[in-house]
């Protein structure tokens, strides 16, 4: 994922990052991103206090991209409900399988 990141990002295409992680953990993540080489425009995370379903935070999240007038062209997503919620909004996904 990271080498795709960057690569949309040489062909000057904007990245969002959303993830589901509280927001009181913005200043690690974006560290974490940056040590990555993951080049962002924007962050999005859980508001504290939201304890929803990972795939109603993450559609909302979407909708706020949206909103803002960005076409959302592909998702990486390791979250079986959150990649059919992708896939529900007709955005496409590629399903990350992750390890524990």
């Amino acid at each position: 994922m990271c080498n795709a990141t960057k690569e949309f990002h040489e062909a000057g295409i904007t990245i969002f990052v959303v993830t589901t992680r509280p927001d009181i953990w913005s200043k690690q993540t974006i560290a974490w991103l940056k040590a990555q080489g993951i080049p962002l425009r924007g962050l999005f995370m859980r508001k504290a206090g939201d304890e929803r379903d990972d795939e109603l935070v993450k559609q909302d999240m979407l909708h706020t991209i949206q909103e803002k007038g960005y076409t959302v062209l592909l998702a990486f997503e390791n979250d079986k409900p959150t990649y059919k919620m992708y896939k529900d909004e007709e955005i496409p996904v590629v399903y990350i399988k992750t390890y524990n």
